[in-house]
Formats: C-alpha cells, structure tokens, sequence
C-alpha cells in the first residue's frame, strides 16, 4: 500500500507539475494578451485625443462662422430697415408730388376756363365799343414802323 501511495502521490505531484506548467503557460499567454490590450487602448485613446482636437477646432471654426454670420445678419437687418425707411420717404415724397400735380392739374383746369371766358369777352363785339373804337381810329394818326436795325424798348412802369 506504501507503494501505492507513492505512486498516486507521484502522479499527483506531477499532476501538478504540469498544471503548473499549464497555468504558467497560460499566464503568459494572458499577460501578452493584457499587454496587446494595453497597446491598442494606447492607440485608440491616441486616435480619441486627436479625433478630439479635431472636433474642438471644427467647433470653434463654425462658432466663428456663425458668429460673422450673425453680425452680417445684424448689419443686414439694419441695412433692410435703413431701406424700408427710405422707401417710406420716397413714397411720401411720391405721394406729395402727386397732390402738387393733382392741385396743379385743378388749377390749370381752372385758369383754363377763366381764360377761355376772358378770351370769349374780349373777342365778342360789343356794338357800343365797336363805334367808339372806329371814331377813335379816324382821330388816332398811324404810328409809323420802326425801322430795320431799331429794337423797340419795353415799356416799364
């Protein structure tokens, strides 16, 4: 029996010897595997800080557009109301012009008639002044004609 259990203690012994063996194996399979790990962690979090700094320049690029984007906005605004406001006067000014024209048009018309009536009195023979008028040009003597070179002078009051 002595035998025995050496023998079982021998096979246990080298049972483990070779689970030794075996876990040291696979320790430093993992700790490859660890340190593979640890490696592509370092990459990935290389490529995460400059995918990172890429973004943060992106985002201050596009606050600096959208910021130039608002001031022309605000300057396009005020250009709009600047026009709106000119086109207010313009139409006032449109507006009064057509009021002149209109009240000139009336005056127009109105000096109009009151010449027509002036022209119609004055052309219309009285039978009273026709007399008068004929016995005043037999006693008027006839003014002679200035001759060629002489300009007459207006007459001034």
């Amino acid at each position: 029996m002595r035998k025995a259990m050496t023998v079982i203690l021998w096979l246990g012994l080298m049972v483990c010897a070779v689970m030794l063996i075996s876990l040291s194996g696979q320790k430093y399979a993992l700790r490859r595997e660890v340190d593979s790990e640890t490696r592509k962690n370092q990459v990935l979090q290389t490529l995460y800080d400059q995918l990172k700094d890429e973004w943060t320049e992106k985002e201050t690029a596009l606050t600096q557009e959208k910021n130039a984007l608002l001031r022309d906005t605000k300057a396009l605004t005020l250009e709009r109301d600047a026009l709106a406001e000119a086109l207010k006067a313009a139409q006032a000014e449109t507006q009064a012009q057509r009021q002149t024209a209109d009240r000139l048009a009336a005056e127009r018309e109105t000096a109009s008639g009151r010449l027509s009536e002036v022209l119609t009195m004055l052309l219309t023979p009285v039978p009273e002044l026709a007399d008068a008028s004929a016995e005043a040009e037999e006693e008027t003597p006839a003014l002679p004609l200035p001759e060629r070179g002489v300009q007459p002078v207006p007459f001034t009051e």
